[in-house]
């Protein structure tokens, strides 16, 4: 099997975009004018406000917004900028930004790098009510549009899971099509497992915890409480626990590295857990790889070593995308800039860069889109793969589009923390500690979620 070759230098690198996929992707490049912090207000302009740390970089284009902004401002004479918010902490960057709002001359447009983290301003009424006032919104999938319009999704992505196929050609095993499912993995995984010991990893702490724990059903919305102290969570817990500590696995480090390595990923411990992973790639069932199965990246499909796949774990399908902001300035010119995002032309744009992870929303596309399949030769399992998911998103099938508001996302990542410790503590805990321990935090998270 042929080695990933990485760059001296661009370990760190790699580490942040992966974070930026899972969680947040980044915006990138501007072939429009930034603007720093500042409400000066210019007839006919309009602005967008970002997070300086979206900002992946001016060395690299935003195929679509960066590109769309010279165009419009070439046909309409519109300046279109970035209004960027510095800020250490996304909490500042919340701050500065509603402040901004209180103007009535602010930011045109607001960016979120996912639907999520739109909710509060939408809720507190600051999202303009775009429903009729956008043609091309018409074109995008229905999933993606309320009975009320004020998310506006411009590119979306549907994770993966990238199998070793050079393990599977030593286990005998057939390799799966994008029609498999979680007891196909299970069977592969624990066929794997039983051939050697292998390394503990971050793709292992996926599979063992991560992937089993989104799965739980912990916070009841309507009662407003966090269920943990139940048969389900703690079998989670002890099945977790079990596993890691079965022998199957090698433990190369202790508890605090993983800790750090896990929940901080662009941190030190993080960059030698990539390594580790990188030096026994070879025997790796899952290669450390984000793909977006709608757009698998020319690289991932030219190694036959990869076999990309649905995540059947996460079926979840994430935007990214802005809000115009009600009081934001020159709002119709924002509308149409919006509208043009969504165009044909632009969100073929987005399919065709090489670099760029999303897929279009605009659904028309379809066609010219096979067309460039047809003249790169795109392989036909992709094809099938994307049309399949394509299928599911078109009928709201299977398919769970987030929109989980900041408070329960943080909920569900610090509780997924203290399972963690749970996990890898060096005493095991007996059932009486354990139910003790999730009743503790089940009431601390349960007052939480009701602040």
């Amino acid at each position: 099997m042929k080695k990933i070759l990485i760059k001296k230098n661009g370990l760190r690198k790699i580490l942040t975009l992966f974070i930026s996929i899972i969680f947040i992707f980044n915006l990138t490049g501007c072939d429009g004018k930034k603007k720093e912090e500042n409400n000066e207000v210019t007839k006919g302009e309009i602005t967008i406000a970002v997070w300086n740390k979206e900002m992946f970089g001016s060395d690299v284009k935003d195929p679509i917004i960066g590109n769309t902004m010279v165009d419009f401002q070439n046909d309409t004479g519109v300046e279109v900028s970035y209004d960027i918010i510095y800020a250490n902490t996304y909490n500042e960057y919340l701050s500065k930004l509603n402040a901004k709002l209180y103007s009535d001359n602010g930011p045109t447009l607001i960016y979120f790098p996912n639907r999520a983290s739109s909710k509060r301003y939408i809720e507190a009424g600051v999202a303009l009510d775009v429903t009729n006032k956008i043609d091309n919104l018409e074109k995008v999938y229905d999933i993606f549009n309320d009975d009320k319009v004020h998310f506006i999704a411009v590119g979306m992505y549907y994770p993966s899971i990238v199998l070793n196929k050079g393990i599977l050609d030593r286990l005998d095993i057939e390799p799966p099509d994008g029609d498999w499912d979680k007891k196909d993995f299970l069977s592969i995984r624990e066929k794997w497992l039983n051939v050697k010991e292998r390394h503990f990893n971050f793709m292992e702490y996926l599979n063992t915890i991560v992937f089993p724990y989104n799965e739980l059903d912990i916070i009841d919305k309507e009662e407003k409480v966090i269920k943990l102290n139940n048969d389900t969570v703690k079998n989670f817990i002890i099945n977790a626990r079990d596993e890691i500590f079965s022998g199957n696995y090698k433990l190369l480090h202790d508890s605090e590295f993983y800790h750090k390595a896990f929940f901080y990923r662009t941190s030190d411990e993080a960059a030698v857990d990539f390594r580790d992973m990188e030096k026994y790639i070879d025997e790796n069932l899952v290669i450390y790889d984000t793909q977006n199965v709608l757009k698998v990246q020319q690289s991932a499909r030219a190694n036959e070593n990869r076999i990309v796949l649905p995540n059947i774990y996460d079926r979840g399908v994430y935007t990214y995308g802005f809000i115009v902001n009600k009081k934001g300035k020159n709002r119709a010119e924002g509308l149409e800039f919006v509208n043009r995002l969504l165009s044909n032309k632009n969100q073929i744009r987005i399919y065709e860069d090489q670099i760029y992870w999303f897929y279009p929303v605009n659904s028309e596309v379809g066609g010219e889109i096979e067309k460039i399949d047809k003249r790169n030769g795109l392989d036909k399992k992709y094809i099938t793969m994307r049309n399949k998911v394509l299928n599911k998103i078109k009928k709201e099938e299977d398919i769970r589009y987030s929109f989980e508001d900041l408070k329960t996302t943080k909920i569900k990542s610090s509780i997924k923390k203290e399972f963690f410790k749970i996990i890898f503590s060096e005493e095991e805990y007996t059932d009486e500690k354990l139910e003790r321990k999730l009743k503790q935090l089940e009431n601390e998270y349960s007052l939480l979620l009701t602040e």
